[in-house]
C-alpha cells in the first residue's frame, strides 16, 4: 500500500484500535483514503510486492475487526481517533 504523506496525515494513519492482523486495518485505511476523495489504483501483477514473514497468530479478533471495518464503510469515515497524530505532538 502506498499513499502521499499528506493524505496519510489527513486520515490520521492506520487505526490503532484494530487488534490482530489479517482483516480490517489495511482495508480501513484504504477506505478512509477513498472517502477522502483519493482514487484507488490496483497494481496486481504490475508491481513488486514484499511481505514480512510473521508467525501465525490467533484470529479471535476477526468479528470485532469486521464490525469496525463495516462501521467505517457505513459512515464513510475519513479520520480515525487513535492514529499517527498522537505521536506528532
Amino acid at each position: 500500500m502506498a499513499m502521499w504523506k499528506k493524505d496519510l496525515l489527513d486520515v490520521n494513519g492506520w487505526d490503532e484500535e484494530y487488534e490482530g492482523w489479517g482483516l480490517g486495518e489495511d482495508s480501513d485505511i484504504g477506505s478512509r483514503l477513498y472517502h477522502l476523495g483519493r482514487p484507488r489504483k490496483f497494481v496486481y501483477g504490475r508491481a513488486v510486492l514484499y511481505h514480512l514473514h510473521h508467525p501465525i497468530l490467533s484470529r479471535d479478533h476477526i468479528p470485532q475487526s469486521q464490525s469496525r471495518l463495516e462501521e467505517t464503510l457505513r459512515t464513510k469515515k475519513v479520520r480515525c481517533d487513535k492514529g499517527v497524530k498522537q505521536y506528532l505532538k
